[in-house]
């Protein structure tokens, strides 16, 4: 089945894991923490190399001109020096967030997708934009983004507004964890919630207990600006799992989606979902 025809329902834990890799610091990080997921949730994993004409190169093997079979062979050769031998390699040629979507979705389609991020702040973001970015939005399945070190997922914070898709995200969030062995927690940062959203969100943490842990989530309310919340919280936890929920076109183009400024930002892993 296509990934697109998953949006909604995303396969968690995941059976196919794709990594976009481009020989940069953060994109072999991402590649090792798809192994160790892959190892824990016993899903196969795939790298794709996407060659932009007219970019360059951060490697010598490749010059910044057109990727012909000769080049395309070195470089997966260069490619298996730095991830293994034996792995599945696609490479590819064009924009890399197209190219990268077009891998996932192509015959049995990828169930997530494990990159690095640069991290780019300023001028450089806003000019050249940010892949990872771009997919939180794009991806129809779950991105998960790296932007430094990791370690093995022994608990997960869950960001949520009590949004039925939130709640959505939530019971995705509490497959991935229990999959991994984690502890859930949940954070809701805002002001306090009603009597109805609190009365939802029982409803879901005891249909979690009942489903995969035996213990409901705990939650965690906070007030304050939600991405400085959520990115303060993190710290004390392995992986992030959030809904990457659009808003208004104009607010997306001005300040980005709450997931995109928690990729950003955080110093830990964070799993997107598609909302």
């Amino acid at each position: 089945m296509p990934a697109t025809d998953r949006a909604f329902e995303p396969v968690l834990p995941p059976q196919r894991i794709l990594v976009p890799v481009d020989f940069s610091e953060p994109s072999l990080g991402a590649w090792a923490l798809a192994q160790y997921l892959s190892r824990a949730v016993k899903a196969a994993v795939e790298a794709v190399f996407v060659y932009e004409p007219g970019a360059g190169s951060a490697d010598p093997v490749i010059p910044a001109d057109l990727l012909n079979e000769a080049r395309k062979k070195a470089l997966e050769e260069e490619l298996r020096g730095k991830l293994g031998k034996d792995v599945s390699i696609t490479i590819q040629e064009g924009f890399a967030s197209e190219e990268i979507l077009g891998v996932a979705s192509r015959g049995s389609g990828a169930d997530m997708i494990v990159m690095g991020t640069h991290g780019r702040t300023g001028a450089a973001r806003v000019l050249l934009g940010s892949v990872a970015e771009s997919l939180s939005r794009l991806s129809p399945v779950p991105l998960l983004t790296l932007r430094g070190s990791w370690k093995p997922v022994r608990s997960i914070l869950a960001p949520v507004n009590f949004a039925p898709y939130a709640l959505r995200g939530l019971a995705s969030a509490a497959k991935m964890a229990a999959a991994l062995g984690a502890r859930l927690d949940v954070l809701y940062v805002g002001k306090p919630p009603s009597a109805a959203d609190k009365k939802n969100f029982d409803k879901t943490a005891e249909a979690i207990a009942a489903s995969f842990s035996g213990r409901a989530p705990s939650l965690i309310i906070r007030g304050g600006h939600p991405v400085n919340e959520i990115v303060e919280a993190s710290k004390a936890y392995d992986l992030v799992i959030l809904v990457a929920h659009r808003k208004s076109i104009l607010e997306d183009i001005v300040l980005g989606t709450t997931a995109e400024r928690v990729i950003r930002h955080s110093a830990v892993p964070v799993l997107s979902l598609p909302a």
